[in-house]
């Protein structure tokens, strides 16, 4: 599975496996053990999936959701709405990777919950500001 998704997204991409390798630091031989069905260590899938743009578990076929989690900036402007992407994609894919490390069923609800909590103090703290209650400062 991951051979097929990798050469999918190249080709969407406009480069080579042989190209991605290279651009990551790899060498060519590296994409022929790919191609031969060997499955990169967590280092390497983190720069394939920076370099291509992709989620970790699409490359692994554990999702068919390509996009990965939205970084957030400074151009975002309200940090609700990227908490709130996250916790879309949070809820939807199957398969997650957290530090380079598969993340549990368990985990990954303590970390929405976390996630849905920070978005409920915010908005408590928010309302306060505007009541007064809270310093502006």
């Amino acid at each position: 599975m991951f051979w097929e998704r990798l050469t999918e997204i190249c080709l969407e991409k406009g480069i080579s496996p042989n190209g991605l390798c290279k651009a990551i630091g790899l060498s060519n031989a590296t994409a022929t053990k790919w191609k031969n069905g060997s499955i990169p260590n967590n280092s390497t899938l983190l720069k394939i999936s920076n370099k291509l743009g992709v989620s970790i578990d699409y490359l692994l076929g554990k999702t068919d959701i390509k996009e990965k989690a939205p970084a957030l900036s400074e151009e975002d402007g309200d940090i609700a709405d990227g908490i709130n992407r996250y916790l879309e994609i949070l809820e939807r894919q199957e398969a997650l990777m957290f530090d380079g490390e598969p993340l549990d069923d368990e985990s990954k609800e303590l970390l929405l919950i976390s996630l849905k909590n920070t978005m409920e103090l915010a908005k408590k703290m928010k309302e306060r500001k505007k009541s007064g209650l809270l310093d502006n400062k």
